[in-house]
């Protein structure tokens, strides 16, 4: 089973979008990884962050809308 990194920081507990580690360990091994990982997402507050997260993984936004 693959295991990810837990930071159990108070920072990161209360400022999850503060992280830079998103889509940063490689390919995700299932939808649900995907699903964990764009939850941890959806607390980044800035557009030009987000976008630069998404395409670590080879996606975008389009009209406010996510495309995989």
């Amino acid at each position: 089973m693959l295991s990810m990194p837990y930071d159990s920081s108070r920072a990161s507990l209360f400022h999850p979008g503060d992280a830079d580690d998103f889509f940063g360990f490689g390919a995700l091994p299932s939808e649900a990884a995907l699903c964990a990982e764009m939850a941890r997402l959806a607390y980044v507050k800035e557009i030009e962050r987000l976008k630069a997260y998404l395409q670590r993984c080879h996606q975008q936004i389009h009209e406010g809308f996510i495309f995989f």
